[in-house]
């Protein structure tokens, strides 16, 4: 989501090169979320899992959703470097990405209310949309570097990804799903596009993947301190 985009000179190849891979990346990502979650995401009017009972919910899946198409949209607008359209759709991107961390709060403290068993892995979707947040803030912060933004929008996605992937973990990997995590796949290919075309590691995805991996390894413990029951209660309290 780009609100100033520098001019690239048609002799630039590396930063040309890139467009396949990240338009790749996010259909990719647009696939496993549609795949797994389309009756949520996109057939909210016809499907109504038990907890759409919850207007928070409704509201938060129209946000995500909308979120998704944008960033196909925007993704597709790069690689016809249409960029005067990506500028302008980035900036209700970036609206809308406020818009999700708010209703991501209120969802998670939905949960809370709704099912009290809940407090303490209450904490994975809390920190999803926290990760979310950070790295589609810092996205719109370099938005005049073009490897940096494209990189962060990427890894904004990771978190998010995880819950959408693990009923398919659980269904494809049996025995082997405590050790399984389907998200850490796009890391991977972020790294193989890094060494493939520029023969190292671009810094943001080497701090941005260890954040996101000591994140999703240390939140479970996290949930069962003090400190997170106390903010779970809290957030329990705003009776959604």
């Amino acid at each position: 989501m780009s609100d100033v985009l520098p001019v690239v000179p048609a002799g630039k190849a590396p930063a040309a090169k890139g467009r396949w891979f990240f338009l790749a990346v996010v259909l990719l990502m647009f696939a496993a979320i549609a795949y797994v979650e389309s009756p949520r995401f996109f057939l909210v009017g016809f499907y109504h899992p038990p907890d759409f009972k919850s207007a928070v919910i409704h509201v938060h899946v129209a946000v995500v959703a909308s979120w998704m198409l944008v960033l196909l949209a925007q993704a597709v607008l790069g690689w016809f470097r249409n960029y005067r359209w990506h500028r302008a759709l980035g900036t209700a991107g970036m609206a809308l990405a406020g818009l999700m961390l708010v209703m991501g709060m209120l969802a998670t403290a939905d949960m809370l209310a709704r099912e009290p068993e809940a407090l303490h892995r209450a904490i994975v979707p809390f920190l999803q949309i926290t990760m979310f947040a950070f790295f589609a803030g810092l996205a719109y912060w370099k938005r005049a570097d073009r490897e940096a933004h494209k990189r962060l929008i990427l890894l904004a996605m990771v978190d998010p990804l995880f819950g959408v992937l693990v009923p398919v973990t659980h269904r494809y990997m049996g025995s082997m799903e405590q050790y399984a995590n389907l998200s850490w796949v796009f890391l991977l290919l972020l790294a193989a596009y890094d060494l493939v075309t520029r023969r190292r590691l671009h810094p943001v995805t080497v701090w941005g993947s260890l954040l996101l991996i000591v994140v999703q390894d240390v939140r479970v413990p996290l949930g069962q301190t003090a400190a997170w029951t106390a903010v779970a209660e809290w957030m329990r309290s705003w009776n959604m």
